[in-house]
C-alpha cells in the first residue's frame, strides 16, 4: 500500500504536535505538584497590557539534589521552606505555562501602582522585599510587561524601609522619597528626603529626574508618617521643590 507524501506530512506533524502537547502537560503538572513545591499565592485574572494571565507564587520544597530544606536555613528555626526559592509561574487563560521566573528566598508580591485590583487595566508591579536583621528592609521593584508577544520582568528601582513610593494616576510616573541619615540618626528620627520623580515612556523605558534633597527634615514609616503626609509636609515648608509636580495626581503604594 502507498502512502503518500502528504499523509506522511500530515502524520509527522500530528506527532511533532501531540510531542509538544505532552510535553507541556509535564511541564504544567510539574509545577503544580505539591509534592515539590508550596503554594504561596495564586493571582488568577491579573492584567497584564490588557491581557489576562494566571500567577502563582511559590516556593520551592527540594534544592537541585532534591534534598528539602533545612530549618537550618530558617531565621526562627521553625520554617523550613523560608528561605528556599521563589518560582513565579505565569500562565494564560488556557492554563499553559507562558513563563516561569525563579528568585532567591525574599518575600515576593505583585501589585498595581494606581489600583489594588490586579485584574484592573494598569502597569504592573513586581516587588521583592530584603531583610536584614529583621529591621532594614531593601526593596527592589520590577516592572512586567509585555513585549513582542513575550511577558518581560525588568528591574526599575529600589526602595527601602525609610523610602516612600507614590504613584501617579497617569501610570507614566513615581515619586520616591529616600530618607538621608546625617550624623548621630536613628531610624526613629526625622530625616532629609532626597526626591526623585520617574518616568515611563512609551517603550516602558524609565527615566530619572532628581527633584532634590529637603532643607528640613520629616518623619518616615518608622515615624508612623505615611507618603502623603510627608509629601505635603514638604509642599509646604519648601513649595519650590513640588513647582511642577501636582501632589494631588498621586497616591500612595
Amino acid at each position: 500500500m502507498k502512502i503518500s507524501i502528504r499523509v506522511i506530512k500530515f502524520i509527522l506533524l500530528a506527532s511533532i504536535i501531540y510531542s509538544c502537547n505532552a510535553q507541556e502537560n509535564k511541564i504544567h503538572e510539574h509545577y503544580a505538584d505539591e509534592a515539590f513545591f508550596i503554594l504561596d499565592t495564586t493571582c488568577n485574572n491579573v492584567d497584564i497590557n490588557n491581557k489576562k494571565f494566571n500567577i502563582s507564587i511559590q516556593r520551592d520544597r527540594y534544592n537541585e539534589r532534591m534534598q528539602p530544606y533545612s530549618v537550618v536555613d530558617s531565621i526562627d528555626g521553625t520554617n523550613s521552606i523560608l528561605y528556599s526559592p521563589v518560582t513565579m509561574v505565569f500562565r494564560g487563560q488556557d492554563n499553559l505555562i507562558q513563563l516561569v521566573q525563579k528568585y532567591d528566598f525574599y518575600p515576593t508580591k505583585l501589585y498595581k501602582g494606581v489600583s489594588q485590583d490586579l485584574s484592573k487595566s494598569g502597569r504592573l508591579y513586581l516587588v521583592r522585599s530584603e531583610s536584614a536583621n529583621n529591621a532594614w528592609v531593601l526593596r527592589t521593584h520590577y516592572l512586567v510587561f509585555i513585549d513582542e508577544g513575550e511577558i518581560r520582568i525588568r528591574e526599575i528601582f529600589k526602595s527601602g524601609t525609610l523610602s516612600f513610593v507614590a504613584y501617579n494616576k497617569n501610570d507614566n510616573e513615581i515619586l520616591i522619597l529616600n530618607s538621608v541619615w546625617g550624623g548621630g540618626e536613628t531610624a526613629f528620627e526625622k530625616h532629609r528626603q532626597e526626591i526623585v520623580k520617574y518616568r515611563f515612556d512609551k517603550s516602558n523605558s524609565l527615566s530619572s529626574q532628581n527633584i532634590g534633597i529637603t532643607k528640613f527634615k520629616y518623619g518616615n514609616e518608622m515615624t508612623d508618617m505615611t507618603a502623603s503626609q510627608v509629601l505635603n509636609q514638604i509642599k509646604r515648608k519648601e513649595p519650590y521643590l513640588f513647582r511642577n509636580i501636582n501632589l494631588d495626581e498621586y497616591i500612595q503604594e
